[in-house]
């Protein structure tokens, strides 16, 4: 099935609160944003060592044209070669067998990716 781009717009909205004394507070103003779609989608790790056993959480963010973080849009994991690595739908890497592999997020058909290299288990592991 090819990938179609999300029809939904996250929406973002800003209030901007006065505080008065006596700790009354003045709403003056509140703007709503429409965000697009992603653009990007930035992963919180470069190229993570993983021992063979361990895990690492890889986090992604995907964000609009202007560079705004898309609050609560689902990420689609993989990786590339799953005999060296798996991850879950939480972006939870685990290493199988010692090797590399890219692990890959994708929002709104734009995919961000980083190589996870898998090495000998911890000692006592």
């Amino acid at each position: 099935m090819p990938c179609r781009p999300s029809e939904n717009r996250a929406m973002m909205s800003r209030h901007h609160v006065i505080v008065t004394g006596g700790g009354l507070l003045s709403l003056i103003g509140c703007t709503t944003d429409t965000l697009g779609p992603a653009t990007e989608v930035l992963l919180d790790k470069t190229d993570p060592t993983i021992p063979v056993g361990d895990t690492v959480r890889v986090r992604a963010t995907p964000v609009d044209a202007d560079d705004r973080v898309i609050p609560g849009k689902p990420a689609t994991w993989e990786v590339a070669d799953g005999s060296v690595a798996s991850v879950d739908d939480g972006g939870l890497v685990q290493g199988l067998s010692m090797g590399s592999t890219e692990v890959s997020a994708t929002a709104d058909c734009i995919t961000g990716s980083t190589t996870a290299v898998v090495t000998t288990p911890a000692p006592g592991g």
